[in-house]
């Protein structure tokens, strides 16, 4: 199976339509038919099958469209390292990141990155965990970082374990919360407004099961998406919350929050690095992996 002949079976599994299928690829409606026919001749087997006006595809060729989407993948990869090496290219650097390590990791380290590669550009996506891994599966990101609950199950992919992004509860010294300082339990919890992440997120999802474990019956006052709006409203007493440690850093050092470790806590958010196994690694992206796990241990704040 040659890159045509695979492009042509992704599209007919797309379109569903030859002559959709042609227009798409810029070729004409006989040109698909003959690389459709000569695959099949290739492979020995049917398949396509024609269905009241729609070619689908049969059992043998459902199975080898996996195959397709890797010679395409692996072939566009290919092409795009190729032209990064070609004379006077300047190399774009695609990196990804979930919402936490985007904001909280990312701009401290790439500070000191690029004084080392002053003529890399980078191209940062923010996105959320599941779809940053899915996009470097796909070849469309050199290198993630993310912070997950457990490494997603992709057989192409590889995690750096860089560390624990621990989660803690915060309240303002305001709160009649601070007045129970080391002696704060579940039912003194349950009594307080609490700011409830979305009922989506991550982050929502490992707060809500940590309070089940406990016994915390939360006293819901607002819900937001967005962990700067939650960490505001906490600042201003409007309620207490769960937040990722990392990102509440400077407001405690600066007392303008407390907190506490979650008591009794059964699940853990890990920080990774994730690459794609089978692309080859260029040595600016080994530098960065290695770069970034010896700064990351320098530059995180430890209480």
């Amino acid at each position: 199976m040659n890159f045509k002949q695979a492009e042509i079976l992704i599209c007919i599994n797309k379109y569903q339509n030859i002559t959709k299928c042609g227009e798409y690829l810029g070729i004409k409606q006989p040109t698909v038919t003959f690389h459709m026919k000569n695959l099949e001749n290739e492979m020995g087997v049917v398949l396509f099958e024609h269905n009241i006006g729609k070619v689908l595809l049969t059992d043998a060729g459902e199975a080898l469209l996996h195959y397709a989407e890797k010679i395409v993948l692996l072939t566009k990869d290919a092409e795009k390292l190729m032209k990064s090496f070609s004379l006077n290219e300047m190399r774009t650097f695609k990196l990804g990141g979930s919402m936490i390590p985007s904001k909280y990791i990312l701009p401290k380290f790439l500070s000191g990155f690029k004084n080392k590669y002053p003529n890399l550009r980078i191209s940062l996506t923010t996105l959320s965990a599941p779809i940053i891994c899915e996009m470097v599966s796909k070849f469309e990101l050199d290198l993630g970082i993310v912070s997950i609950t457990e490494e997603k199950n992709f057989d192409n992919l590889g995690f750096h374990y860089i560390d624990t992004d621990e989660m803690v509860l915060v309240y303002s010294p305001k709160s009649n919360l601070a007045q129970y300082y080391g002696e704060i339990n579940s039912e003194i919890i349950s009594k307080q407004p609490f700011i409830l992440h979305d009922k989506n997120s991550t982050t929502g999802t490992l707060t809500n099961r940590w309070a089940k474990e406990n016994n915390i019956i939360l006293n819901p006052y607002l819900e937001a998406s967005s962990t700067e709006i939650i960490k505001s409203m906490v600042v201003n007493n409007v309620g207490i919350s769960v937040l990722p440690l990392i990102c509440v850093e400077e407001e405690i050092k600066n007392k303008k929050l407390l907190y506490m470790n979650l008591f009794n806590n059964s699940f853990q958010r890990n920080i990774y690095l994730v690459y794609n196994k089978e692309r080859v690694m260029l040595p600016v992206v080994k530098e960065f992996i290695d770069y970034f796990k010896s700064s990351f241990e320098l530059t995180c704040f430890r209480y």
